[in-house]
């Protein structure tokens, strides 16, 4: 390192200020004040910090916090509530590091990540952080260019457990002679570790922990890293790329590393997934909650403006039919208090439904995090706190419609699915031991409006079709029409009478399915046009992320209740074909007493992350949670099978759109053949590669 790097390092990291007792035995400075320029004015500063044990985390955040911030040049802390739980605590082994940050004199961000030692014996490359900052999703430069997934888990209103990898990886599909391509891509603390610049201990700390990470990233590769494989090489200055192959010299000399053999591949192309998720620790179930148990953290409307409300005392502001919603409408009002004081804004709902939503509310609560209760105005309408911002739906509709170009939105989009997945996840489990759960019929639960009541004698289906089917191409009686046979994609189908008819005994509430399916507490409708995403980050650059919508919140069979989010965000597109204007083609015709489908348009890049988190960060921890419980969830796949179908072809009316009615139909059609989990997620592959 240079004297002017090392004088500029210094300034980030002031070991000279602080006792020889402090116990820092390796430290770095890195980022883009690294790779760039260090000496760049208005950069933040990043860097790690290694003591000898965890314990040792403990001493120095919560024992010696004002050397910790005179070493790091902090003069105003980021969350100054900030604590280490105990080694006593149950969350102590949940944790492997710590992030800790500030500001300087200056006004510039410094943060560190403070690890130890210890924690490199384990021979671990999953790192879970103690962090007030919930940041889930890194976009990577690659090559290839890939979207890096840690999960997280809430652990209180204000801090997080990270769970990221020193080095993520993922495989390729298999090719036609069953080989895959292994990839790999540095998370953010090994890219940190790998590519700073360090201050003090290089050797031997700083060398055994670059020796660890890059002998982890070969081992996955079957190569050796380059300066271009790290988080955000395209950003790195020439001179710190030179720096880097120097450095990588140095340290892959000191590997034990021996190259896959060439003959084990063939010469099949694999493409490089788009996306690499980290795993969430086996040990931290989530099954607590930071909910008080009952309800208080709820918010609601003060009473005294429901009596203003209710004597006409507001103005409309706002008011319309939400496009995600068909059986409400919403507006906002402007509630005059008095002369001193602003008006109140709040939000308004009209429903038949406003006792069930009202009575939802309360449970939800208990549950769920961020929940609003509404109070009930004389009027029947559902008052509720005003939140800015909008809903996951809607911005997904936006950043589609402006072709799909901001990485903001979508990066937000999918920290809105994995935040989701944790809270849902989290619910399953808090409520799946409730006594409460089997308290109501299968039949008095609310949440066969959208399936039993639908599917039974086709009302539904001639609710919004009518006598007649007709498309750009064809007008034929209703009867025929359902009477027809399936062909996609080359594989053949039943008629959609007789896989109404299939549905409708897996999903009645008599049915084994029904009665046997374990219940759990959900909102049974919390797709992403029922999530709203606050329109201002807090403190920790996160989004406050709420469920809406509560008038089928009940104790539910789990495979039930999830089937419309897992519907409506993975298939989102072709659910709402006609909103998003798409003008793909579609090849069908009716021929021969059948009706012949090919679907052949991919899905983008979102909507198989969105998948991808679904399974990784949802669906699979729930199965094995379940698993762990005593239950087989593939015993109640086919309740899940038929409810995707009929989420497909009995939500909206498709009569305007043949492109919105042949996806649709031909989706839930495949979909509704899946005898197990595994079925319906390589069905949903399969379809997501065509669709």
């Amino acid at each position: 390192m240079s004297n002017t790097a090392a004088e500029t390092t210094r300034r980030f990291l002031s070991l000279d200020t602080v006792s020889s007792d402090i116990l820092i035995v390796a430290c770095l400075i890195g980022g883009s004040r690294a790779y760039t320029s260090l000496d760049k004015p208005g950069s933040d500063w990043d860097g790690a910090i290694v003591v000898p044990t965890k314990v040792d985390i403990n001493t120095l955040i919560n024992h010696r916090r004002h050397d910790l911030k005179n070493v790091l040049g902090i003069s105003e802390e980021e969350y100054p509530d900030l604590t280490v739980p105990e080694p006593t605590s149950p969350i102590w082994q949940s944790i492997d590091a710590v992030r800790f940050a500030g500001y300087d004199t200056n006004g510039e961000k410094r943060a560190a990540k403070i690890i130890s030692m210890e924690y490199f014996q384990t021979q671990n490359t999953s790192l879970n952080i103690l962090s007030h900052k919930d940041k889930r999703v890194f976009n990577t430069s690659g090559p290839p260019r890939a979207v890096l997934l840690q999960q997280a888990t809430q652990i209180s209103n204000d801090m997080v457990i990270l769970h990221g990898q020193l080095v993520f990886s993922g495989s390729s599909e298999e090719c036609i002679h069953g080989n895959r391509v292994n990839q790999a891509g540095f998370g953010v603390t090994g890219d940190l570790l790998a590519t700073g610049r360090w201050v003090k201990g290089l050797e031997p700390y700083g060398r055994e922990i670059q020796r660890y990470i890059l002998s982890t990233y070969a081992s996955i590769t079957g190569k050796l890293a380059t300066p271009d494989s790290f988080f955000r090489s395209q950003r790195f200055s020439s001179e710190f790329m030179n720096y880097m192959s120097q450095e990588l010299e140095i340290v892959h000399r000191q590997i034990d590393w021996s190259q896959e053999q060439a003959s084990s591949r063939c010469d099949c192309y694999f493409k490089p997934r788009s996306y690499l998720c980290g795993a969430v620790p086996a040990s931290l179930a989530t099954t607590g909650s930071m909910l008080p148990q009952d309800g208080s953290a709820a918010s609601i409307v003060d009473p005294g403006t429901v009596s203003r409300f209710e004597a006409g005392l507001f103005t409309k502001v706002s008011h319309g039919k939400y496009q995600f919603s068909s059986n409400s409408s919403c507006f906002e009002a402007l509630v005059k208090i008095n002369k001193a004081t602003e008006p109140v804004k709040v939000f308004c709902k009209r429903t038949p439904y406003y006792k069930e939503e009202a009575d939802g509310a309360r449970q939800v609560a208990l549950f769920y995090p961020h929940t609003q209760i509404p109070q009930v105005a004389a009027s029947g309408e559902l008052l509720y706190p005003f939140f800015e911002g909008s809903t996951q739906a809607d911005l997904r509709l936006s950043y589609i419609r402006d072709n799909r170009v901001s990485r903001e939105s979508f990066e937000l989009l999918l920290h809105t699915e994995m935040t989701k997945a944790e809270y849902t996840l989290r619910a399953y489990r808090m409520s799946f031991g409730n006594p409460q759960k089997l308290a109501r019929d299968p039949a008095e639960l609310p949440i066969n409006r959208f399936f039993y009541s639908r599917v039974s004698n086709h009302s539904r289906f001639h609710e919004l079709y009518g006598d007649v089917f007709r498309t750009d191409k064809y007008s034929i009686p209703m009867k025929t029409f359902l009477e027809l046979d399936w062909e996609i994609n080359g594989v053949q189908y039943p008629s959609l009478t007789k896989l109404f008819q299939e549905a409708a005994k897996v999903v009645d509430p008599s049915s084994h399915y029904m009665q046997s399916c374990p219940r759990v507490f959900g909102l049974g409708d919390a797709h992403g046009g029922n999530i709203m995403i606050s329109g201002q980050a807090s403190s920790n650059d996160n989004r406050r992320i709420m469920f809406i919508d509560y008038e089928i919140a009940a104790f539910h069979p789990v495979l039930l209740d999830l089937a419309k989010p897992l519907y409506n965000d993975v298939f989102f597109n072709t659910l709402y074909t006609d909103i998003l204007r798409d003008t793909s083609a579609i090849d069908y015709e009716i021929r021969d007493n059948k009706i012949i489908v090919a679907l052949e348009s991919p899905a983008d890049e979102l909507t198989t992350t969105i998948m991808a988190v679904k399974r990784e960060y949802f669906l699979d921890p729930l199965q094995e949670f379940m698993k762990n419980s005593g239950v087989n969830l593939n015993d109640y796949a086919p309740l899940l099978a038929k409810a995707l179908f009929l989420c497909a072809t009995l939500t909206r009316n498709f009569q305007n759109s043949p492109l919105g009615i042949m996806k649709g139909f031909a989706t839930g059609i495949v979909l509704s053949q899946a005898k197990t989990l595994e079925e319906i997620y390589g069905a949903i592959r399969r379809l997501l590669q065509a669709t």
